[in-house]
């Protein structure tokens, strides 16, 4: 299964141990770490990882640190990876696997949010409300979601006023999602699953 991971931040999170739970599983991964703070530069990390382990790292360096790089994270690399399932760990990391798919470069696209902060870059302001937007279209649009807690999913959802499409969500610590293959016999699909309460649970096959 080839496999596109894309995450603001280099500490290690939950991306870092997806990525980690993938390659010891033989999935042909790239990952795409955008820096997160000021203090991470202006370096974009992009590695393929195959057979169990790193075959390719690039850096790409933008001309902006963050916040202001964010608008350029989207570009980086300019020609996505070609993968089965993209797993975005922020809005607009997973409006970039949205385009992907659109595109024909990405089967599935799964939102995997690492929290839920009202009003992020200040009550009301332009930044918030285009954040607010991109990260309802990507819940709406996704093929399924991953939420850290219940409070989260809860409040995630009750921002989504408009009617339409919602992904199916999960709500559960990181421990409790599990990804696995459905068979021996079909090496390529693979499972994503949440171990949680019933009815905040999802499944999807890629």
């Amino acid at each position: 299964m080839r496999v596109a991971i894309v995450s603001n931040g280099f500490a290690d999170g939950p991306a870092q141990a997806l990525r980690d739970y993938l390659v010891a599983r033989d999935a042909s991964v790239v990952t795409i770490f955008h820096p997160l703070t000021p203090e991470q530069g202006t370096h974009h990390r992009v590695a393929t990882y195959a057979d169990g382990g790193q075959v390719k790292k690039r850096i790409v360096r933008l001309p902006l640190r963050p916040p202001g790089s964010f608008v350029l994270d989207p570009f980086v690399p300019l020609l996505p990876p070609n993968v089965d399932a993209w797993f975005g760990f922020n809005p607009l990391a997973c409006a970039r696997g949205l385009v992907a798919r659109a595109t024909g470069r990405a089967r599935f696209v799964f939102l995997w949010s690492v929290d839920f902060v009202p009003d992020r870059f200040g009550r009301g302001t332009l930044v918030t409300r285009i954040y607010d937007r991109v990260d309802r279209l990507c819940c709406r649009r996704a093929d399924a979601r991953v939420e850290l807690s219940e409070a989260a999913r809860a409040a995630r959802n009750s921002g989504i006023s408009s009617p339409g499409r919602v992904s199916r969500d999960c709500s559960t610590p990181l421990r409790h999602a599990k990804i696995s293959r459905l068979t021996s016999s079909e090496p390529a699909r693979w499972r994503l699953s949440c171990a949680s309460k019933p009815r905040a649970s999802a499944s999807s096959v890629v």
